[in-house]
């Protein structure tokens, strides 16, 4: 999608798994217009739940987004299969600070996608079930293995503290235990509010360097542009002390060409 958003960002919607559960009004859906994202949200008339407006005539509902997105994994994981069993159960993972309506939106978009959900698994929880699984071996009888696993993803912030052991049962054979000791999390930070601190500085460096144009914020399409390079830019910054930037045609036939260094990116972002 993000390949798509500087051409038309009205019909790319990111971060859809956001949208669940969340009405109309709700601090999460606010986030998207300050961070940019042209997306028209309109309250369901019965429920009051979020439902974006695509056109005059065609609404979808953030279940419906979600479920494109389960129907794509779905056909990867057949393919993956050799295509010759439909795949119908699944455990999908959500965020530990998913509620009973996001839960719930979440179960309605696996439906939609054909899928029978055996389990919700906390995402926390499902990352140290696969370290687990991998490192058994390595774990004691005696005393317990504490890991800590630490999570940025691009829209919130997760730690949890995880112990590891193995335990002996029926003739001295010996499984695999762990045990979550505690989440903590942060649900309105993520990697989009760095790319969005790149963004901001894309967008002064324009409006400076081309005083007689209007401001990129002005156009969808430019937009989508910047916030593309932006995460190009974050990624290329957590590794480079600055980044040389050039970005053709951005807004009304103008460049951007600039250097954007580390030390200031990070202490825009602190």
């Amino acid at each position: 999608a993000y390949n798509l958003v500087g051409k038309i960002p009205h019909k790319q919607f990111i971060f859809s798994k956001l949208m669940l559960g969340k009405n109309a009004t709700s601090d999460e859906i606010k986030s998207f217009k300050h961070l940019g994202y042209p997306y028209a949200f309109e309250p369901d008339a019965d429920t009051g739940a979020a439902v974006l407006r695509l056109g005059e005539n065609q609404t979808y509902r953030p279940e419906e987004l979600v479920a494109f997105v389960l129907s794509y994994a779905k056909q990867i994981a057949e393919n993956h299969a050799g295509g010759k069993a439909e795949i119908k159960d699944a455990v999908i993972t959500v965020p530990a600070y998913f509620r009973e309506t996001e839960r719930r939106a979440m179960l309605s978009a696996a439906s939609i996608a054909g899928l029978n959900v055996l389990s919700l698994m906390h995402e926390q929880t499902a990352f140290a079930f696969k370290y687990g699984f991998d490192k058994e071996a390595e774990f004691s009888v005696d005393e317990p293995t504490n890991i800590v696993f630490y999570n940025m993803g691009a829209s919130s912030f997760k730690v949890s503290v995880v112990a590891f052991s193995r335990v002996v049962g029926k003739k001295n054979r010996t499984t695999g235990s762990m045990a979550v000791r505690g989440v903590a999390y942060d649900e309105t930070l993520g990697g989009r509010n760095f790319a969005a601190v790149v963004t901001d500085m894309l967008i002064e460096h324009f409006e400076k360097t081309h005083p007689k144009a209007s401001s990129p914020r002005t156009s969808a399409k430019a937009m989508g542009k910047l916030r593309k390079e932006a995460e190009r830019i974050k990624d290329v910054l957590s590794a480079n002390t600055q980044f040389q930037v050039g970005i053709e045609g951005v807004h009304e036939d103008r460049d951007i060409r600039m250097v954007i260094k580390r030390a200031d990116f990070e202490e825009r972002a602190s």
